[in-house]
């Protein structure tokens, strides 16, 4: 459920996907940091290497997440995959030899 959550609301506010989540300090609510942090942490606790869309064909790795301001609504979380004699983030979870 919390990755449906950062991933809707990357698709609403991704241009500004480097500012700090705003929090209510008052109610003693923790900062959450912004929302390529969030998202950053969850495909990390699942075990995913970083996102992907094979429409548009564009990728990002976890360790460069988002790099381009677009609208990642549509991404999904992927895993690295060898293709071609590189890597690319995709959708099947492949053992490395």
């Amino acid at each position: 459920m919390g990755e449906e959550i950062a991933i809707a609301a990357i698709g609403q506010i991704c241009t500004h996907c480097t500012e700090p989540v705003v929090t209510d300090q008052k109610r003693g609510k923790k900062d959450l940091g912004t929302i390529r942090d969030i998202l950053n942490d969850i495909l990390r606790t699942e075990g995913y290497d970083g996102l992907y869309n094979l429409d548009r064909g564009c990728e990002c790795g976890i360790n460069d997440l988002m790099p381009g301001v677009s609208n990642c609504a549509d991404c999904s979380p992927g895993y690295r995959q060898r293709k071609d004699g590189g890597w690319r983030i995709g959708p099947d979870k492949i053992k490395e030899e």
